[in-house]
């Protein structure tokens, strides 16, 4: 069983939402920099995921996330599906 998703990568997965990120499709390199690019409240340096697989398996956890793999080396394309999911 996989790990709970613990309090900083939910701040991760909140920057994500609420930046201009096209959430019908982005890649896990695209959501990095913005998380980099996003400062705290205090105007530091954001901790953030320092290799693509760490924010992977962080999106994999989530469930309103859906993914499609790439060819070898390419990661995958995320989608955001929660809307749809509370739309119902």
């Amino acid at each position: 069983m996989p790990k709970p998703i613990n309090k900083l990568q939910k701040g991760w997965i909140n920057i994500i939402l609420k930046s201009n990120l096209d959430l019908s499709s982005f890649t896990n390199k695209q959501a990095i920099e913005v998380i980099k690019n996003t400062p705290t409240r205090d105007g530091k340096r954001k901790s953030y995921p320092q290799h693509p697989m760490k924010l992977d398996r962080v999106l994999k956890k989530h469930p309103d996330f859906t993914y499609v793999r790439l060819t070898n080396k390419l990661g995958n394309i995320w989608t955001y599906i929660g809307d749809e999911k509370n739309a119902d």
